[in-house]
């Protein structure tokens, strides 16, 4: 991160580019959990199917000979603990998700705002997330580039009073 204070006296203002690299920077790691989410959806959708097989072989020994294979269970609780563990990884990267919508929805320029969610949050290119709001490349990389800005100095605002 970007120095926040010179010294003990007040805070050093930034440049419009380190304020866009400062925003980027965050909501590049909102795109990296946006991601990580969906991975970690399908592990858990294959993680289901394979305690379905697990429990259909299961089903399948008990009703041939009577008795109960014993990996198969210890295969399914080790499959739900894994379940479990992204679940939590899933709440925890919601979290962070959250917390960058919440950012760009208190942003005032509107147009830029929806661009920046469109593209970091919802996965959009930028060139899709500019034709989402109706410009063109040109001038929806105007309207981006005025939201980062306005992003970094409310990050590095946000940064400097919590420390």
């Amino acid at each position: 991160m970007i120095g926040v204070f010179q010294g003990s006296g007040p805070m050093v203002e930034l440049s419009k580019k380190e304020y866009r690299e400062l925003a980027y920077e965050y909501l590049h790691e909102a795109s990296k959990a946006a991601l990580r989410i969906k991975s970690l959806k399908r592990n858990i959708q294959r993680i289901k199917s394979d305690i379905t097989s697990l429990r259909a072989v299961n089903y399948g020994k008990e009703r041939v000979d009577g008795g109960e294979p014993s990996g198969i269970e210890d295969d399914i609780n080790r499959l739900l603990n894994m379940e479990m563990r992204y679940k939590r990884q899933i709440h925890e990267l919601l979290t962070k998700r959250d917390d960058a919508c919440h950012m760009i929805d208190t942003l005032t320029n509107t147009v830029g705002s929806i661009i920046l969610m469109q593209q970091y949050i919802n996965g959009m290119s930028a060139k899709g997330a500019y034709s989402f709001v109706g410009y063109g490349e040109s001038q929806g990389k105007e309207y981006k580039n005025l939201a980062l800005v306005e992003l970094g100095y409310k990050l590095r605002r946000k940064s400097a009073v919590n420390g």
